[in-house]
């Protein structure tokens, strides 16, 4: 793949891209040359050994951490030429541990539209609140209920929950039912299907665990580089 092709494609398409992760807390690694494509739609589950790069590749697909060399395209238009805060409301990442502000179930859910690149939008009304808690299992929690009351696994779920009201075009995964009962990782799973279905929205899932899950494609993080199955 050119930058001409990915420049020319739809969808999410990392070409050639290249960074090195050293924080002084872990072993350092580096991400080479790596080519990727996610079209509308699509599911596709990346796997690999854990510390491989796996939640640093979502993160410098989000434009949280800046590549060394390549380029990112989302449907046909460079990296370049979309404010970091437009590409992350249509490129959303799930982190792996749950990001909450003090306040509310209902400020959690409804953090985002206090950005300024979806404070245009009007915000999700509580009937859509209640009813993504109640396809999680969150049935009895109130939307004034203290966010602090709450376990890590119901965080969890409402942190994704947040994503989902966003409707991304992309959305990024990063473990998202670790530590969950399988009744709960069933539920997600139910969940973020429908997203899909509904809405065309193409995620890439970053999971050790595959029940419940039926990806497109299957791409292996190893020694710095993707292969696929």
């Amino acid at each position: 793949m050119t930058p001409e092709a990915a420049a020319r494609g739809r969808g999410l398409t990392a070409h050639q891209i290249a960074l090195r992760l050293s924080d002084g807390q872990r072993p350092s690694f580096t991400l080479t040359e790596l080519n990727l494509s996610l079209a509308a739609g699509e599911l596709l589950l990346l796997q690999g050994l854990s510390g491989c790069g796996k939640s640093t590749l979502l993160q410098a697909l989000a434009r949280l951490i800046p590549l060394q060399t390549g380029g990112l395209y989302l449907d046909g238009l460079a990296a370049a030429g979309i404010p970091p805060s437009s590409w992350r409301t249509r490129v959303s990442l799930l982190h792996a541990e749950p990001l909450l502000v003090d306040g509310s179930l209902a400020d959690n859910l409804l953090l985002p539209w206090r950005f300024k690149a979806l404070q245009h939008l009007a915000p999700p009304p509580p009937e859509d609140l209640r009813e993504g808690l109640a396809a999680l299992g969150l049935d009895d929690a109130h939307l004034q209920a203290d966010i602090r009351g709450f376990s890590s696994g119901q965080t969890a779920r409402i942190t994704l929950l947040r994503n989902l009201l966003m409707r991304p075009a992309f959305l990024l995964l990063d473990e998202p039912a670790a530590n969950l009962d399988p009744e709960s990782a069933q539920r997600v799973w139910r969940l973020l299907e429908a997203q899909r279905s509904q809405t065309g929205c193409g995620m890439i899932c970053v999971s050790h665990h595959r029940r419940g899950l039926a990806p497109d494609r299957v791409l292996r993080l190893r020694n710095g580089r993707l292969k696929e199955g």
